[in-house]
């Protein structure tokens, strides 16, 4: 299981945002393929974003590096759209423009801001969203190693309640069956992450989400006539509301699973019913 092409295989009890280290790219070699080494800036500018930005992530790499640069780059933005295909690489980074420069703050944490990237695919598979990052050594220089980061993307509610209309999206509830009863964002599904700790198949939970897709006929078709995998399949997970961690936990036990399109409505279902007031 990989969060990249590029990325070293992890083990299947790690988080998304566990921090992966890249084996085979080397981002500062003039062969390297997989990015433009001129777009890496001097290690000397200051701090900049992207000009627009929807996501900030907090990275704690330790005070021994206080003081490093970061440079950070991701692929571009991309919302779920009727369309249920999947971007290749170099269409997923688009121009190159999702990127910033950061330092370590002597506490050792470093921050990002960054549009939440679109997952892409290449021959070899499909990942889930994720950022990449650079630092520099003691001198200053940039280390030609690359680590990664995993990323749950969130939802506003314009485009959830578009994925609703036009069923581009399973969408699934992390509640207790009781919570959900009680309820529900409209075309949702229960399956709360104390399930997935019962569910100790891979193909049994896959199954599970196969069964519910056929209730969603665009869905079920996509991947029934191979335009997607199932495990490509865009997924939208929420829970009660902005505190609740059942979302989460249920984003992460599905990408252990092999799911990689996944994204989070954090105003959860009291969120969304105070939208529709």
């Amino acid at each position: 299981m990989n969060i990249c092409k590029t990325c070293k295989t992890i083990k299947r009890n790690m988080k998304i945002d566990d921090i992966v280290v890249s084996t085979d790219h080397k981002p500062l070699d003039p062969q390297d393929q997989w990015f433009p080494i001129e777009k890496i800036p001097r290690s000397d500018k200051p701090d900049f974003t992207p000009h627009k930005f929807n996501r900030d992530l907090t990275v704690n790499l330790g005070k021994s590096l206080s003081g490093r640069r970061i440079f950070y780059y991701a692929a571009n933005e991309r919302k779920f759209d009727k369309k249920l295909g999947k971007n290749g690489h170099r269409e997923a980074y688009g121009d190159w423009k999702n990127n910033g420069l950061a330092t370590v703050t002597p506490k050792g944490t470093v921050e990002m801001s960054f549009m939440c990237p679109q997952n892409y695919s290449t021959n070899e598979g499909s990942y889930i969203s994720h950022i990449h990052f650079l630092r520099t050594d003691s001198r200053g220089k940039w280390e030609n190693k690359l680590f990664t980061v995993g990323l749950i993307c969130s939802v506003e509610h314009d485009e959830l309640k578009f994925c609703i209309q036009n069923d581009c999206a399973l969408i699934l509830n992390a509640l207790p069956i009781n919570e959900f009863i009680r309820a529900r964002i409209p075309g949702s599904h229960s399956l709360p992450y104390t399930d997935l700790l019962k569910k100790n198949k891979e193909l049994e939970i896959v199954a599970y989400i196969m069964t519910m897709t056929s209730y969603h006929p665009k869905l079920h078709r996509a991947i029934v006539n191979e335009k997607i995998s199932i495990y490509d399949l865009p997924i939208i997970v929420y829970c009660y509301n902005e505190t609740c961690n059942a979302s989460d936990r249920l984003a992460n036990m599905l990408w252990q699973v092999g799911f990689r399109n996944i994204r989070d409505y954090s105003p959860g279902i009291m969120g969304y019913l105070a939208i529709k007031k």
